[in-house]
């Protein structure tokens, strides 16, 4: 993916505090498409664990979800995160090589976008 910094959200549609979370995160995703200094440098990704991608589009409808969804079916992340409880919101950054290192994690509901700000930018410095 290209890009600097990656808001993953982990969630599930089964989860009854995951849609909580949308509107904060479809808030970021429009604004980080508007703003020309971040367009294309931040991305947010939702990645749904154990969820088809019909249970997906179904889930992205009823919650109007704008952001892109990925399906993690077979639980491979989920299990490479160490089976975390949803949702679960890990921001990644791409150091000077390339790398992809994981600069914060959140565990639960975010209250305000404001919140997701805060972590981004302890993890852009």
């Amino acid at each position: 993916m290209k890009g600097t910094i990656f808001v993953f959200e982990i969630f599930s549609t089964y989860c009854v505090s995951c849609p909580k979370n949308i509107p904060v995160f479809n808030s970021l995703y429009a604004n980080f498409k508007k703003d020309a200094a971040l367009k294309g440098k931040i991305k947010v990704v939702g990645i749904a664990v154990g969820n088809t991608e019909t249970e997906i589009r179904q889930y992205s409808r009823d919650f109007k979800v704008s952001y892109p969804v990925l399906t993690d079916y077979s639980f491979a992340v989920h299990k490479a995160l160490g089976n975390v409880r949803v949702p679960f919101t890990i921001f990644v950054k791409k150091d000077v090589r390339g790398q992809c290192v994981v600069a914060a994690t959140h565990q639960g509901v975010y209250d305000s976008a404001e919140e997701v700000i805060k972590t981004l930018q302890v993890v852009l410095r």
